[in-house]
């Protein structure tokens, strides 16, 4: 389902009722459809390992994504780049296997949700994952020392 969207700006249709359970790459998904705001919680992800840009410039996607199981999931490099106004709470995702974020949130501007529970022990890269986003200074400096220590201490 690479790519499956991209680009289709004004596409919003729901897509609640799609089997995915078989897929294992999502990148670039709905890259740059920028209208898209559809419930897809109930989606089965479990298989999925690349979630990289895959809601990149989707300016107004903000639907839940609580209900995802991310277990398998290696890559969220630039996942919420852009995606304006994406503040839903991902704080129970389990992120364990990930090793890229860099940029997951960057210019999601509304996002202001805590991540330092996260288990973060195989992550490699995540240069500005929270660059242009409403947390405060002191807030993605607490998320990414506890981030740095979790990651020292594997």
């Amino acid at each position: 389902m690479s790519g499956m969207f991209d680009n289709a700006i004004w596409f919003n249709q729901p897509l609640n009722n799609w089997d995915v359970s078989s897929v294992i790459n999502t990148s670039r998904m709905f890259n740059a459809v920028l209208v898209f705001d559809q419930d897809i919680n109930s989606w089965n992800v479990s298989n999925v390992k690349d979630m990289s840009g895959m809601f990149c410039d989707a300016w107004y996607f903000d639907e839940s994504l609580d209900n995802w199981d991310t277990l398998n999931v290696e890559n969220m490099r630039q996942m919420f780049s852009s995606a304006k106004f994406f503040d839903q709470n991902i704080s129970s995702w389990d992120v364990s296997k990930v090793t890229d974020m860099t940029e997951m949130l960057n210019g999601a501007k509304y996002f202001k949700k805590i991540l330092n529970k996260w288990n973060v022990k195989s992550l490699k890269k995540y240069d500005k994952v929270f660059e242009d986003t409403y947390l405060l200074e002191n807030e993605k400096e607490l998320v990414l020392s506890e981030w740095a220590t979790k990651i020292a201490q594997k």
